[in-house]
């Protein structure tokens, strides 16, 4: 089954099977990590660009709290000397925009791993069509 697991993992980018490959092998948790955290990247920004759907905003919160849950978990049994080149710290060195959107639907946006809303607020958009 290792074998299907590397294969989901490496080209369907499956972050469930990269989990389940590094809890069964060591050399593997730097590669699930890399998955994880990008996939939690992607849905951060899938999160601020959500305006409209509460649904889609409730599903992506769900699989932020996934994958958040999955990089604490290969933190935890990760070895030593790979604690020390954290790749958790990658929000650190990535700009993040605050939004705080006012309207009649009164959306608020967080900060990833910060409960507390920033003084940024967005009034005017400009849309432009292509």
């Amino acid at each position: 089954m290792q074998i299907v697991n590397y294969f989901r993992a490496k080209c369907l980018h499956s972050s469930n099977a990269a989990f389940s490959l590094a809890m069964k092998n060591n050399k593997y948790i730097s590669f699930a990590e890399k998955i994880i955290s990008v996939k939690n990247e992607n849905k951060h920004c899938d999160l601020i660009n959500t305006h409209s759907s509460l649904r889609k905003e409730v599903l992506t919160e769900g699989k932020i709290l996934k994958y958040e849950h999955l990089l604490e978990k290969i933190s935890k049994i990760k070895p030593q000397p790979y604690q020390n080149s954290d790749v958790l710290n990658y929000s650190n060195h990535l700009p993040r925009m605050a939004v705080v959107k006012y309207n009649r639907n009164d959306h608020v946006y967080f900060l990833p791993y910060n409960n507390q809303p920033k003084g940024i607020a967005i009034t005017t958009a400009k849309e432009s069509l292509v």
